[in-house]
């Protein structure tokens, strides 16, 4: 988990999203329709963070040469749609002066809006994650040649702030979205500490 001054831009995340995405493919019109497979069970993700997030069996953690170091502690994968959730923990020192969520998303945009090329915005909105207040948008991109669809979730509490990251290819937007409202009714925050283990996760396939 990252540990950086608060006016940091987030490169790493552009890193991340050219690198991962690098293997996935737009669905094909073509292609006959999967048989539908049991579901796998859901599982928890608790954070040393402090939030945990419950997500279905579907989403599978990145191992191996899929997994980056970019100060995600979460990063899962659900066919070609990708979650990731960055925390940065905030100084002491500088934890009484934190800018607000406004100029948290503005920062993480910044670096958006220069690497990802044709980066638009597509809406904005102010909800709650588990009581606290966040800022969500939607915005459009093409990177690694392929027309993209992300969903950007900020939101901060007691000393820690939280990226969250949704993306897939644009014809998925509407599934994207759908699934991400799902997930995001699962956060919650928590007191956990730095020195205590995090909850299980399932191990990659």
């Amino acid at each position: 988990m990252a540990v950086l001054p608060h006016n940091t831009s987030n490169a790493v995340l552009t890193l991340a999203l050219l690198g991962l995405i690098g293997g996935c493919d737009p669905p094909s019109p073509d292609s006959p329709p999967k048989r539908p497979a049991a579901a796998p069970e859901a599982w928890t993700h608790t954070s040393k963070a402090g939030y945990s997030i419950t997500l279905p069996g579907s989403w599978r953690p990145l191992e191996g040469k899929e997994k980056l170091d970019n100060g995600a502690d979460l990063l899962v994968k659900n066919d070609d749609r990708l979650l990731m959730v960055i925390p940065v923990q905030v100084p002491d020192e500088i934890a009484d002066a934190m800018p607000t969520l406004e100029t948290f998303k503005r920062v993480s945009l910044a670096q958006l809006e220069r690497d990802v090329e044709g980066f638009e915005r597509v809406s904005e909105e102010n909800i709650e994650l588990d009581g606290a207040p966040a800022i969500t948008l939607s915005a459009h991109g093409t990177i690694n040649a392929l027309p993209s669809h992300y969903i950007l979730t900020y939101t901060q509490r007691a000393g820690w702030r939280y990226q969250i990251v949704a993306w897939s290819h644009a014809s998925r937007a509407q599934e994207l979205a759908k699934e991400l409202d799902g997930l995001l009714m699962t956060w919650e925050f928590s007191a956990t500490s730095a020195g205590q283990e995090a909850g299980q996760e399932p191990s990659g396939d």
